[in-house]
């Protein structure tokens, strides 16, 4: 930003330059002033140069804060601008003392102007201006005809009032630039939540159409755009309020059950895995087990459970900022008839359920307020459907525990004998 206003500014430099010479040659009738005018002019022009090649190579990421050669370069040049100060200073002119120091206290605004968002530039700036006033004076006092004249130190004495003059000066632009970039992050912010806000909306607006085809086809949809963009992770129940809208709509038409040879056990780790990117995003542990003795095929409602568990799950990453999700499949006892009994649970260490709102949720007396309370009921109303049983226990700020039980007939005598499956997500 500097560089790009030194390389915009140089001919008002040039110019104002140029007609300081002259009205300075012209009051105290000496070339020299016209001399310093020529002499700057080239200095600025340079100076064009000098500041587009770091305008170039800030704009190339090559830099970004002035180093040793940038701070004698302003040291320089302000000696050069502030030699008009010592022309006028020293000149025969009765007035001249005090044209200079006016001269130098004008170069040193417009240096703190320049330069106050950088130190090390200003203080060399400043350093020079300050250098030249009291040598000026110095220098005057010294060279009078009457010998060392103590009288002409007297501007040395205004130093304190132009120091604190300059700090006024100072702090007034810093509050001023500070108070500009406020206002500009907060426009950001706003445009940023008004895209975000856009965002989510297209999110759940896929995740509808996907949940068509089932949960996991909405969550595929929602963890997508979570690894894209993982600002979206914070609030996973948001983005599934639309596919729990078409769950309740499946209930109300009466979902009828349906009885399908699946592997669980894929089935919970391929339900794990599309929150795969919400619990990366969250920054929390996501563990699987599945336990050994569970047979690779059965015959049950493995639609009806893959979406329970799907949203036991998304309940408890949006609920849990710190810990861990853990989700295990194992058998709840011996066959019965022929009939296997699973238990497929979800634990989290998140944000509880309160003690007097849960069981109205667990008997269906409560369709529920909050996201989380609707995709309680909503698990309910489908394990209450296909004639399963959903448990659970939740205390604030403990954590909460569901386990879903079923049944399921044999399929195929393949069963696991091997390590328990487990898998830290």
């Amino acid at each position: 930003m500097l560089a790009e206003a030194r390389v915009n500014n140089a001919p008002v430099r040039a110019g104002l330059q140029v007609v300081s010479g002259l009205l300075a040659a012209a009051v105290i009738q000496s070339w020299l002033a016209v001399l310093w005018a020529v002499v700057n002019v080239a200095v600025i022009a340079w100076d064009r140069r000098y500041a587009q090649r770091l305008q170039a190579a800030a704009e190339s990421g090559a830099k970004s804060n002035p180093d040793l050669g940038d701070i004698v370069w302003v040291a320089l040049q302000s000696t050069s601008g502030n030699a008009l100060a010592l022309i006028l200073w020293l000149s025969d002119l009765e007035r001249g003392a005090t044209l200079g120091a006016v001269y130098l206290l004008g170069g040193a605004a417009n240096a703190i102007f320049t330069f106050r968002r950088d130190t090390a530039l200003l203080t060399a700036s400043l350093g020079v201006a300050l250098a030249c006033f009291v040598g000026a004076a110095i220098a005057k006092a010294t060279l009078s005809p009457q010998g060392f004249d103590v009288g002409e130190l007297t501007p040395i004495l205004a130093l304190p009032i132009m120091a604190v003059f300059a700090g006024l000066i100072w702090r007034m632009l810093r509050d001023g630039d500070l108070a500009e970039s406020r206002a500009r992050e907060a426009v950001l912010a706003a445009e940023a939540a008004r895209d975000n806000e856009r965002r989510a909306q297209e999110i759940a607006i896929n995740a509808v159409r996907a949940q068509v085809h089932g949960p996991l086809s909405a969550a595929r949809v929602l963890c997508e755009a979570w690894d894209q963009d993982p600002r979206f992770a914070g609030a996973p129940i948001a983005a599934l309020r639309a596919c729990l809208d078409l769950s309740e709509s499946a209930l109300q038409q009466g979902e009828a059950q349906t009885l399908i040879e699946a592997d669980l056990r894929a089935l919970v780790l391929e339900t794990a895995e599309s929150q795969r990117a919400v619990a990366r995003a969250r920054g929390v542990e996501f563990f699987v087990d599945v336990a050994p003795d569970c047979p690779a095929a059965v015959m049950a409602d493995a639609h009806r459970i893959q979406r329970i568990t799907f949203y036991l799950l998304s309940n408890a990453l949006a609920a849990t900022a710190k810990g861990g999700v853990r989700i295990r499949l194992h058998m709840d006892g011996d066959p019965v008839r022929g009939e296997m009994r699973f238990a497929i649970t979800v634990a989290d260490t998140g944000a509880g359920f309160a003690e007097n709102r849960l069981p109205a949720l667990m008997m269906g007396e409560h369709a529920g307020e909050t996201d989380a309370e609707r995709l309680v009921a909503a698990c309910v109303d489908l394990a209450n459907a296909g004639g399963m049983r959903l448990r659970a226990r939740s205390r604030d700020p403990v954590g909460s525990l569901f386990t879903l039980l079923f049944s399921a007939s044999a399929a195929a005598v393949e069963t696991s004998n091997a390590h328990p499956l487990r898998k830290a997500i």
